[in-house]
């Protein structure tokens, strides 16, 4: 057992050498020293906030967004309301709702593609 960590520790050691360390007052660049768009497959896909079984804030605009094919057309729709946003170059896309009080009653927001629908359910509106 006792091979086992001192091996441990000289392969902790090792990857922590081989790492390059940043220098002072160096600056990053968007794109190429951090990611600024999760890794994601092809397809219709919505920020992973938006969730079954969430609570939306009330009396606020509800803004929903994420990705689609570059040009696709995508519409968002939550109780009675309906808004539709066509996908960047970057593939990004994102909707604004209106306001909406309160509500105990679930209720469910779909997010249609060309293709693809994404159904989330059980979604209230509250603080």
């Amino acid at each position: 057992m006792k091979n086992f960590g001192c091996i441990m520790l000289y392969a902790a050691l090792t990857a922590l050498l081989t790492l390059t360390p940043a220098k002072a007052g160096e600056k990053l660049e968007s794109g190429k020293d951090r990611i600024d768009v999760p890794a994601m497959g092809p397809g219709l896909w919505v920020h992973n906030l938006f969730q079954s079984n969430m609570v939306i804030q009330r009396d606020k605009p509800i803004r929903v967004w994420g990705w689609a094919e570059s040009g696709e057309k995508v519409t968002v729709t939550f109780g009675n309301q309906s808004q539709s946003s066509a996908a960047a170059a970057d593939r990004s896309w994102k909707v604004e709702l209106a306001a909406m009080p309160a509500n105990a009653e679930p209720q469910k927001m779909t997010i249609q593609g060309k293709d693809e629908k994404i159904e989330l359910e059980n979604i209230l509106l509250g603080d």
